[in-house]
Formats: structure tokens, sequence, C-alpha cells
């Protein structure tokens, strides 16, 4: 037979208890945050705006959300035109909804081979290509997404 001590420190069964809650919680907050983590992607919010054409230049720019639309016109003011290949990064920072929209249009009176492109982490998330001018737009969640 094993004599106990009655004076030996042993964990009241109640302490234990309250340790194995307190692992939990922490186990269970982790998976949380990695979830949250992942579904969030890499969490990179800014977007490049590429515009290219064919003859180096485009009648106009503009981009935005609907929170507000940039017009980028003539800086190039001898010829009436922007210089291209273009490109802007901008940053999504909270935002998760809405449209992002880019659009170039060619200098008035001419035919032009003009792309727009928006992109996130290297990787194109919306393309386009015309002879007049181009117009890229895309949901924002999806472009954050990948």
């Amino acid at each position: 037979m094993t004599d106990i001590d009655p004076g030996a420190a042993q964990a009241p069964p109640a302490r234990r208890w309250r340790w194995w809650i307190a692992a939990a919680t922490a186990v269970a907050l982790a998976a949380v945050v990695l979830l949250v983590v992942l579904l969030r992607g890499s969490g990179d919010t800014t977007v490049r705006l590429e515009v290219t054409s064919k003859n180096n230049n485009v009648g106009q720019i503009l981009w935005g959300t609907e929170e507000g639309i940039t017009v980028l016109r003539h800086d190039q003011p001898e010829r009436g035109s922007v210089a291209t290949p273009w490109y802007r990064e901008i940053d999504l920072g909270e935002k998760t909804s809405g449209k992002l929209v880019l659009t170039a249009s060619v200098v008035r009176g001419r035919t032009d081979e003009v792309t727009c492109r928006l992109l996130v982490g290297g990787e194109v998330r919306a393309e386009s290509t015309t002879p007049v001018g181009a117009v890229c737009d895309a949901d924002i969640a999806t472009i954050l997404a990948g």
C-alpha cells in the first residue's frame, strides 16, 4: 500500500480543468486567425493599373471606384495626349467590395490598339484590348481574391 502524505502539494482538479480550457481556447483562437488569413488571401491590396498602345499615347485615362473617378488628360499638352506605357499603383486599403474601373481612349480622330490591365502581385486580374479604347472593370473582391 502507498502512503498518501496529506501535506503533499497536489493541484486540485478544478485548476487542471482551467488549464485545459485555456489551452483549448488558445487553439480555437489560433484556428480562427488562420482561417481569416487564408480566406483573405495574401493581404495585398495594391492594384497596378496599366495602359499600353501601339502609338505610345492615348487621349485620356480614367480610373477609380464608385467612390470617385480620377481623370488624367494631356500629360503631354503639346500632343493633347497621355504617354504610354502608363501605370499607377493604388492601394485599396480596407475596401473589399464594389467595382474598380480603368478606361483609356484614343486621341480623337485616331485608331489605335489600346490595352488596359488590372494586376495584383504581378498577376493579370482583368485585361481588355480594342482599336479605339479599352475598358477594364472588375469586382474588387474578385481582384483581391485572385
